[in-house]
């Protein structure tokens, strides 16, 4: 539950406590041969000069309001609130297709709007005092109920009370008698309040969004990167075990770490502020949004969403979704991927991931040696496909420790690539490694290329793709584990 929901519900509470202390003086509307538009007076006859005695102002059944305006300091203009026959929500005219809004902020403006009492009141006619005691003189705020016998009340909202916090002196349309009335919080707030937070939104009935294709668009480095979902069950492909592949711009296994962080972020996407409502190009340009921004694509519960990057910095992180005229404002350690979705961050940095199971041969090739390692297996049960076996291990055709043999397919799945760079300084390949797999698995042989490159590191590619550099110290190991093995 959001804070500020938290809060009002607290207030709400009180509030309801109060009225049920409340001694009631209702005014009965005189609907007949009332003209629309006509005011309806408010208790200024039962007022005394002051009195402490609460005051039931207003106490009339929310399916008898036909719509509400409000009008205050955070309102550019006025708030038209009004309940669609169809869907049974209420609506704020003013900001139809501005954005998905809070419902049940909107739905404590309505009720408040029927059930108004005071803590006392004062009668300003006989006391001789001034509106602009009370703030009254120019209000802070305006709550027009128009009811649907052609009735309505106008609650006028001047200064708060100094020892009551959330208590305000406000008025109806005689001006005779101030009341100190308990405020609802969202009576004095603007379109930011009730715009949802929620950002993407669940179906209804959806706990959880499933979230399907994502690419994103990286104009400033001009690449684009597609995760698609995979559900491979094939042990000898890499994306064995993965929940998403990289299919673009070349194909790559993910991190799983760093792409659950994403996926998690998009299923979760709640602001925690909003920078900006219906937002002019001099917003758009001071929050970070230009043709150069980062746009991401991704079918959110088999609908197409968009969401568009703006600036980030250490407390703010400013994004835009389609749907909505409005730039959110997100905390950037909630979402540390989202704000920093690059290939390097996304791809794994394991070269590749061999299991025993899966390579019958392994062939290490450097300038001047070649290490040739084979595996033989024998299958422990009647059929084969249950994966139980023996393995016996070879290299250059005498059997050797199979522990051997698993220590090099492990250094040489732990190689990781330090970053995404293609530069490379020799034409010629130093060390070659290239990986045979069992017939079953109908795959053909990998190719694993190193390139001398600058500053101590390797060039690597696999199956003639550049996927980065390693370093020397790894690379040299991996050679070192190779010539050890017996």
């Amino acid at each position: 539950m959001k804070t500020k929901l938290k809060g009002l519900i607290a207030l709400l509470s009180a509030a309801v406590l109060l009225t049920v202390a409340l001694v009631l003086l209702i005014t009965t509307p005189d609907t007949g041969g009332e003209e629309e538009g006509e005011y309806h007076t408010h208790g200024g006859g039962s007022a005394v000069s002051e009195s402490d005695t609460p005051v039931q102002l207003l106490s009339r059944q929310s399916d008898e309001i036909d719509y509400i305006v409000l009008q205050n300091a955070n309102i550019d203009g006025k708030f038209t609130i009004k309940r669609n026959s169809v869907a049974g929500t209420l609506e704020i005219k003013e900001l139809s297709g501005v954005a998905p809004l809070y419902s049940d902020f909107i739905e404590y403006v309505w009720y408040y709007g029927s059930e108004i009492g005071a803590n006392y009141s004062l009668d300003v006619k006989s006391s001789g005092q001034k509106l602009s005691s009370f703030g009254l003189e120019k209000p802070i705020a305006t709550l027009t109920v128009h009811f649907k016998d052609k009735t309505k009340s106008v609650l006028y909202v001047g200064n708060e009370v100094v020892q009551d916090e959330g208590i305000y002196f406000a008025c109806f349309d005689n001006f005779d008698t101030v009341y100190a009335v308990p405020l609802h919080d969202a009576i004095l707030q603007g379109a930011k309040y009730f715009i949802d937070y929620d950002i993407l939104g669940l179906a209804s009935g959806e706990e959880t969004p499933v979230i399907g294709r994502i690419e994103i668009k990286l104009p400033k480095e001009k690449q684009s990167i597609v995760l698609e979902p995979c559900s491979v069950t094939d042990r000898s492909d890499q994306n064995y075990g993965k929940d998403y592949a990289i299919t673009k711009p070349h194909k790559a296994v993910i991190d799983d770490v760093n792409v659950t962080s994403l996926v998690t972020e998009l299923s979760n996407l709640t602001a925690m502020d909003i920078a900006a409502v219906k937002p002019t190009k001099a917003e758009d340009k001071k929050y970070g949004f230009s043709k150069d921004s980062t746009e991401i694509k991704l079918q959110y519960s088999g609908v197409d969403r968009t969401i568009v990057c703006g600036y980030k910095n250490d407390s703010n992180f400013y994004v835009k979704a389609d749907g909505s005229d409005v730039i959110y404002v997100l905390e950037p350690s909630a979402v540390p991927v989202l704000a920093n979705p690059t290939l390097d961050v996304l791809k794994s940095s394991s070269i590749r991931t061999y299991s025993i199971d899966a390579l019958s041969k392994i062939s290490v090739r450097t300038q001047d040696k070649l290490y040739s390692f084979s595996v033989e297996r024998k299958s422990l049960t009647e059929d084969e496909d249950d994966g139980y076996f023996e393995y016996r291990a070879y290299k250059d055709g005498t059997e050797i420790n199979i522990n051997y043999y698993k220590e090099l397919l492990r250094v040489l799945s732990n190689g990781h690539i330090m970053n995404s760079s293609t530069e490379k300084t020799g034409k010629q390949p130093v060390v070659t490694v290239e990986a045979e797999y069992f017939d079953n698995f109908k795959r053909q042989s990998d190719v694993i290329e190193f390139y001398e490159a600058p500053s101590r590191r390797y060039l690597c590619t696999v199956n003639g793709t550049a996927v980065g550099q390693v370093t020397s110290i790894w690379l040299n190991s991996f050679i070192d584990t190779a010539e050890k093995a017996e």
